[in-house]
């Protein structure tokens, strides 16, 4: 295919789609016209852009009204609108292998940024109904693998998987959440390319596989349990009722934080870099790229929430056999099969550094980590 304007497609527009769509939407802005690419979005065929008339562009070509927003404050229909983003309505769960190579060999990048698994509008066999008949949920162990198996056999230049999570060669196969050996799989999918190209030849689809620890805001949410601290508008007028504040494992466990404003620079950095080579020659990329917000550890944590707000909060540490207990109970529950894995502390925390194949990403003024720990609590709370 003609890679000419390095067309990108995005898989989602949600709690990570839509920050990657602003930064690309950025970065594009910034290019020079040989080095400028097309975005384009998968988006279900519900979605509210498709059935919405789009908004009106006069008051943007009047003197006295503002400008249209900036591509990294814009909404998705304005950045549909205004920043050249282009959306494409398909249900993924309902998509056959087919259909999928079919849509991502037009596009020299694609970006899974679905989550581990997907819901689609009606019920494709073989997948099983849920509660709501009209719904389903593809088996989030399947997504991975076959989004990576049409990204192979559509021969996209640069391919990034839905692995924007932990280290899952480090916590291993067998843990109390499958969905990890799932990225196991679709790890080992693509290593295997690699080496059949070599055996060829042949360069084939350049992948990276981006570890960024715990989104910063499950992190933050009182159902994770880990800072379950009372905040104006949960249901506490000012936000200041009793809290607890846990660890998981130990105080000393250690924990990598990212923002999804920080997955999406990280990104950009990641398929633009400074210097770059020429939009035709393949982007070489190590097999993994860790990214980070923070690296801190429960303790350090729980004293940043402390100090932030100026209180004193409860303090209790789920330790493992707490967890363990928990699951006995609740055998596969997903939040305590998630806590399990956090406790260990393996595969969770990493510092940006690194050499050979593997490596971090220092990102610099932009970044969120220019509030460092404390930015980040500081917007949990509002602040």
């Amino acid at each position: 295919m003609d890679n000419a304007d390095n067309p990108i497609l995005v898989l989602g527009a949600g709690v990570l789609g839509l920050p990657i769509l602003r930064r690309l939407a950025h970065t594009a802005r910034s290019l020079p016209s040989e080095r400028r690419f097309s975005i384009s979005v998968t988006l279900r065929p519900s979605n509210a852009v498709f059935s919405s008339p789009p908004p009106s562009t006069i008051a943007y070509q009047s003197s006295d009204k503002p400008s249209p927003p900036a591509a990294l404050d814009a909404t998705l229909p304005e950045l549909i609108q205004h920043h050249a983003v282009t959306p494409i309505a398909i249900d993924l769960a309902r998509s056959s292998h087919d259909t999928l190579v079919d849509l991502f060999s037009g596009y020299h990048t694609l970006i899974s940024a679905t989550g581990y698994s997907i819901t689609s509008s009606a019920v494709p066999p073989p997948f099983s109904e849920t509660e709501h008949p009209s719904t389903v949920t593809m088996d989030a162990t399947a997504f991975p693998v076959l989004i990576a198996h049409a990204a192979l056999a559509a021969r996209v230049d640069r391919f990034l998987p839905w692995a924007f999570g932990l280290d899952y060669v480090a916590i291993g196969r067998g843990r109390e959440q499958k969905v990890f050996d799932a990225q196991l799989d679709v790890r080992e999918l693509l290593e295997a390319h690699t080496k059949e190209m070599a055996r060829r030849g042949e360069v084939g689809t350049q992948w990276v596989i981006v570890p960024v620890g715990v989104f910063s805001d499950l992190l933050g949410s009182r159902g994770w349990g880990v800072v379950d601290v009372p905040r104006a508008g949960d249901g506490d007028v000012d936000g200041k009722g009793e809290g607890v504040l846990r660890a998981l494992g130990s105080w000393d466990t250690p924990i990598t934080l990212t923002t999804p404003h920080d997955i999406a620079l990280g990104i950009a950095h990641i398929l633009f870099p400074k210097p770059s080579p020429s939009p035709q020659t393949p982007l070489p990329l190590p097999p993994t790229i860790r990214l980070s917000t923070s690296t801190t550890t429960y303790a350090a944590l729980a004293s940043t929430v402390s100090s932030v707000l100026n209180r004193d909060f409860k303090r209790e540490c789920w330790d493992l056999e707490r967890i363990a207990r928990e699951l006995e109970g609740k055998p596969g529950d997903t939040l305590w099969s998630y806590r399990a894995v956090f406790a260990r502390g393996v595969g969770t925390a990493w510092e940006v550094e690194g050499d050979g194949e593997e490596g971090g990403l220092e990102l610099g003024e932009e970044a969120d980590a220019r509030g460092g720990l404390e930015g980040v609590v500081r917007g949990w709370f509002g602040l």
